[in-house]
């Protein structure tokens, strides 16, 4: 079940009619995130967490990933990331299949950077292609493709997508708050922010 924290910050100012201090009150929803069983890179512990909604077949989400690695090299002992991969383009299931069928093998990320990569031409030939560029056992990887454990996995990324109303990909989450400027500035901004509190 997913919890939303509120953060109440005041503001007070003085209003231009009457001359007397008034206080408004801003509110900031914060998300809780369920990531138990995903792909992590960065430390376990870090103090900031990006959560990337994406799909392998969405050119903006592959635009974002040079920013990630940029973010993950700025804040080595700081910042971990997970990806919540929601298949909504043709053949993006597949491709989110083989990512954690490749995580089996230990190689969920290096499959993940191939995956964007080859945006282009992903097909099942492909799929293949990464997995033997990649070394993967690939009677294991195949049949760990469907894995109902993996099945499971998309149907959870799937149900927090709906359940927070995410409209589209990328939509990323640092420290259960929606960035919108996917900037390294914003990203850095948002992470300098949540390292200072």
């Amino acid at each position: 079940m997913k919890k939303i924290f509120i953060f109440i910050m005041t503001l007070t100012f003085m209003t231009l009619n009457t001359g007397n201090w008034a206080t408004a009150f801003a509110v900031e929803a914060r998300q809780v995130i369920d990531i138990a069983g995903l792909p992590v890179k960065g430390p376990a512990n870090a103090s900031v967490t990006i959560i990337v909604f994406s799909d392998y077949l969405c050119p903006v989400c592959n635009a974002l990933e040079p920013v990630l690695h940029q973010v993950l090299e700025k804040y080595p002992n700081d910042v971990k990331l997970v990806h919540k991969l929601c298949p909504y383009h043709d053949f993006s299931r597949e491709a989110v299949e083989a990512a954690y069928a490749a995580w089996d093998q230990g190689k969920f990320w290096e499959y993940h950077d191939l995956l964007f990569y080859n945006q282009l031409v992903l097909n099942k030939p492909q799929i293949t292609a990464i997995a033997e560029k990649l070394h993967l056992d690939l009677k294991r990887f195949n049949k760990k493709m469907k894995d109902p454990a993996i099945q499971k996995l998309i149907e959870r990324d799937m149900a927090d997508v709906n359940h927070l109303g995410i409209l589209g990909t990328p939509t990323v989450y640092i420290n259960g708050k929606v960035l919108k400027d996917r900037s390294f500035q914003g990203f850095q901004t948002a992470i300098e922010g949540e390292l200072n509190k």
